[in-house]
């Protein structure tokens, strides 16, 4: 019952009591019907007192529809209502969202730019699907497998993402070819068995070098005058290789040899047979030195010079010693460092020597511009637009066009009218430019109810409410219940091998199948190929096979040991002059050099010693020499009586390190002799002061040189060379200078240190997302690809 039933009621009962009780009807209480002024007034026995407005019949606005609700006074006495007025409550309108574009890939779709409202939900500017690109294909040429490299066949990759049809195949492995073994000799090379491919020019072959002559050394033999002689000569005790040439009988012949005078000894004839017997005649008087001067020879920054001296043209006797003259050292010129550019070169400081062509230049090739790719923008109605282009971090290269703005261009839309909005249709160009006409009335709304979603482990869940199966509006939100979140259960990794599969560790959900499995394939074998052995007598050999690196995987398979194949040899006993061995047997195969030979070395003779006898001028004589107590072997040969046989000896001045004498004669065969010795000289010495080596400069010790002849006690020493300590390289960060790896000098001021400057911020840009109700969002910012820089701000959710 209402309050104003009730009312009613009250009165009745209250006439019924009173009988002839007179019932005023005025304006004593007021209540409020729709909002309007209008009411009842009855009398009362009391003066009512109003309460604080109540709200009742509240009705919620929407973004396009007006809301109400009903102001109420009651008295607080009675709880009679006083007084009733509706106040109605504007539509908001809607509150727009952007709704991002979504660019379009190879293979899906994209999205224009759109929006809606946050509150509602309702469609302002609807999203268009964007066809998707397709891939842009990039042709790759087929390449066939070799023996040792893999191929494929021709396929196409995509420039803008990672499609592609390539499927590797394997290589082919060899395809081999066996040849037999040839053992080398002494002039002819050899090999062991080798195989080759039929397909490229792999082989295992090895060349055995021929093993030369075992050379037997004989000595040399010379003829003479009555018997023949021959040269040393070898022979070779594997095959019958022989050097020797006889050289037959000379007979007597003296051959005549002209000395011819010096500038300080007397020549003459001397007439000589090779048995020995010789003469001399026809003297000349020594000629006296031809005096020539040597020109002084200036030093250079790294040579020596020298001083004037002379010496004799005739037989180039020093006559005036050409003292040395230090070098002068290069002198410095110092050029600054000139970094390259993207088009020109550059060097690191350098320098050069006035006097020569001395330099440390290095030249530092020109960078080639470091280029930013700047992304195109299409041109609008009102604005120009450009290609994609690039520029260079370092200097002012730049490739871009502009594109001139295209002018307005009007589509028409037709927007029905909705439950709550009047429809109309929009003239709008695709730059944003617009205007509105023929409106038509609004529909209203037809309820529809939203039945309640149960949430999952990643959606969320809905409570019930309703909405206009029309519009779509919502006239009772169904709120959200959160996502439930996995039950997790974790699995631990397992590595696959080369047979069976294996995966990371991963996730599960106990309500749901959500999982983080991913298989990671069998390895297959990593095969490394060992190359065939062939067994010999006394080892095992074995096919080519393979193993695997990662496995105990083998294809190998062992070949047996084949034993000797034995050939038997006779003994022979040694002789004084010739080797000998005791029987023994080697094996028949090529190249096993198996043999249970033991060679017995020649006896040799068994000397017996006789003491040589020297001729006299008057009696004969020999050499000691030797008889063998086992053959008639002697080396026995008698020497005839001699005569004085003078020898003349020419005159030698001493000199600083070597005794002298006066032109003298003795006899060959005794020891007759009018020789007088003369002292050397001793040497004539000056002192030269030490110079210590540089890094890059020679030095000595302090030394003496002889005025008279080139004795010296000058040692170089060289230059030391750089004492280089190594610094570590430091990469240039966008803010700070670093340097490549780079040596210093500890004893001079030499090093390769060549600064790089900082390389400035690689700015990356980032559209702004403007905040939701449930979602954070920020201003257009940069970050840096090398580096944590951002200016990045956070802007908190709605």
């Amino acid at each position: 019952m209402s309050k104003i039933g009730a009312f009613f009621k009250v009165i009745g009962s209250w006439i019924v009591a009173n009988k002839a009780k007179s019932i005023i009807i005025g304006s004593a209480a007021a209540i409020a019907i729709g909002g309007t002024a209008t009411g009842i007034a009855i009398a009362t026995s009391h003066e009512h007192t109003p309460t604080s407005a109540i709200i009742e019949n509240e009705v919620s606005a929407s973004c396009t529809s007006s809301g109400s609700y009903d102001e109420v006074i009651y008295c607080s006495s009675c709880d009679e209502e006083i007084e009733r007025k509706t106040v109605t409550v504007d539509a908001p309108g809607h509150t727009e969202v952007v709704d991002a574009a979504v660019a379009p890939t190879c293979t899906q779709t994209g999205l224009t730019e759109g929006k809606h409202c946050s509150v509602c939900n309702a469609t302002l500017v609807a999203q268009t699907v964007v066809d998707a690109l397709g891939h842009n294909e990039i042709k790759h040429d087929a390449k066939a497998p070799t023996c040792t490299e893999i191929g494929w066949d021709a396929y196409v990759t995509c420039s803008r993402c990672d499609y592609t049809t390539y499927v590797e195949k394997a290589a082919l492995t060899h395809d081999e070819v066996k040849h037999d073994a040839k053992a080398p000799t002494c002039t002819e090379i050899g090999w062991d068995a080798y195989v080759t491919c039929s397909r490229c020019d792999y082989t295992t072959y090895v060349e055995k070098p021929a093993l030369t002559h075992d050379e037997i050394k004989h000595d040399a033999k010379a003829p003479t005058c009555t018997e023949i002689g021959w040269d040393a000569y070898v022979t070779c005790s594997r095959c019958d290789y022989n050097t020797y040439v006889s050289i037959k009988e000379t007979g007597h012949s003296h051959n005549s040899v002209v000395t011819n005078p010096t500038c300080t000894d007397m020549g003459y004839t001397t007439h000589t047979c090779h048995c020995g017997d010789a003469y001399v005649d026809t003297y000349v008087g020594a000629l006296g030195h031809t005096v020539v001067t040597d020109a002084a020879v200036a030093p250079t920054c790294t040579t020596t010079g020298l001083a004037e001296g002379s010496h004799c043209s005739v037989c180039n006797e020093i006559l005036k010693s050409q003292t040395l003259i230090l070098p002068l050292g290069h002198d410095i010129l110092v050029h600054d460092s000139k970094a390259p550019t993207c088009t020109e070169i550059g060097w690191d400081a350098y320098v050069t020597c006035s006097r020569c062509d001395y330099s440390t230049y290095a030249e530092k090739p020109a960078l080639t511009h470091d280029e930013i790719t700047h992304e195109a923008k299409v041109p609008t109605c009102t604005e120009i637009g450009w290609d994609a282009y690039v520029t260079c971090s370092r200097c002012d290269y730049n490739t871009y066009v502009s594109i001139k703005e295209t002018g307005h261009s009007h589509n028409s839309v037709v927007t029905n009218p909705t439950c709550t909005d009047m429809g109309y249709t929009t003239h709008t160009c695709h730059c944003g430019d617009a205007y509105v006409d023929t409106y038509v009335g609004a529909l209203g709304h037809t309820v529809v109810t939203d039945a309640a979603v149960a949430p999952t482990c990643t959606t969320t869940g809905l409570a019930e409410g309703s909405h206009c199966s029309v519009c779509n509006e919502i006239l009772k939100s169904q709120t959200l219940i959160l996502p439930l979140g996995h039950d997790i259960l974790v699995h631990d990794s397992k590595a696959p091998t080369c047979t069976e599969i294996g995966w990371d560790a991963y996730v599960t959900c106990s309500r749901c199948d959500y999982s983080t499995y991913a298989e990671k394939p069998a390895l297959t074998h990593d095969e490394i190929t060992h190359e065939a052995k062939a067994p010999t007598c006394t080892e095992i050999g074995w096919d080519a096979y393979v193993t695997c690196s990662r496995c105990d995987y083998s294809t190998y398979a062992e070949k047996a040991a084949l034993t000797h194949d034995l050939e038997h040899h006779d003994a022979k006993a040694p002789t004084c002059t010739e080797i000998g061995w005791d029987a023994y047997d080697t094996c028949k195969r090529n190249g096993c050099g198996y043999s249970t030979y033991n060679e017995k070395a020649a006896l040799n003779h068994d000397l017996e010693h006789h003491d040589a006898k020297a001729p006299t001028c008057t009696e004969i004589g020999w050499d000691a020499y030797v008889t063998c107590s086992r053959c008639d072997y002697s080396t026995y040969v008698e020497k005839p009586a001699l005569t004085h046989d003078e020898i003349n000896h020419d005159a030698k001045a001493p000199t600083c390190t070597e005794i002298g004498w006066d032109a003298y004669v003795t006899c060959s065969r005794c020891d007759y002799t009018t020789y007088v010795e003369k002292a050397a000289l001793g040497h004539d010495e000056q002192s030269h002061d030490a110079k210590a080596p540089t890094c890059t400069e020679i030095g000595w010790d302090a030394y003496v040189t002889c005025s008279r002849c080139d004795y010296t006690t000058y040692v170089e020493k060289a230059a030391l060379t750089h004492d280089e300590i190594s610094h570590d390289a430091k990469a240039p960060t966008c803010t700070e200078i670093g340097w490549d790896a780079y040596v210093t000098c500890s004893r001079c001021d030499y090093t390769t240190y060549v600064e790089k400057a900082a390389l400035g911020h690689d700015e990356i840009n980032h559209e702004a997302k403007a905040p939701t109700c449930t979602e954070i969002g920020w201003d257009a910012y940069v970050t840096c690809s090398r580096c944590d820089y951002t200016t990045y701000v956070e802007k908190a959710a709605l």
